[in-house]
């Protein structure tokens, strides 16, 4: 079983599993319209991804908890050659993202993060989940909690 993160303000955490935040406002894996939950597979990378989002001062957020059985979960089928140039052509990604979701494939899947060296991306993924996908009612919300950044990241 995988426990995927996500991050988000209080005021959407009746929404961690919804995906319509990406839909109006896509991101590096979806293009606009598309539902996509964008996850990490450690709260360390949850905070990072999070972190180039916020502003100052740091407000408090919620961190959700989310499982699913591995068998869902499709790793992206990349060299470790390739992931620089996919994370620097947001175009790209967004085409490789998109057609996963359209493919109805998997409920997940796992994408190398801007924030993780390409040598490692693999034991530390971003988790990308369909919540449209025939599968996605294996994944749980098993766990959310409060939580403040550390101040010092404000520097």
């Amino acid at each position: 079983m995988a426990t995927a993160w996500r991050i988000v303000s209080p005021r959407y955490s009746t929404e961690i599993l919804s995906g319509i935040g990406a839909a109006r406002y896509p991101g590096r894996w979806n293009r606009p319209g598309e539902q996509l939950i964008y996850t990490a597979g450690a709260q360390s990378l949850a905070l990072l991804e999070r972190l180039v989002y916020m502003i100052s001062p740091f407000p408090e957020m919620t961190i959700g908890a989310i499982t699913l059985p591995n068998k869902y979960i499709e790793t992206l089928d990349l060299a470790e050659s390739e992931v620089p140039d996919l994370l620097a052509d947001r175009n790209t990604s967004q085409q490789i993202g998109s057609g996963w979701i359209t493919s109805n494939h998997s409920a997940a899947l796992a994408v190398p993060s801007v924030h993780i060296h390409p040598t490692n991306w693999t034991k530390e993924p971003n988790i990308l989940i369909n919540p449209l996908h025939p599968d996605f009612k294996r994944a749980k919300l098993t766990n959310t909690f409060t939580f403040k950044y550390d101040h010092r990241l404000q520097k």
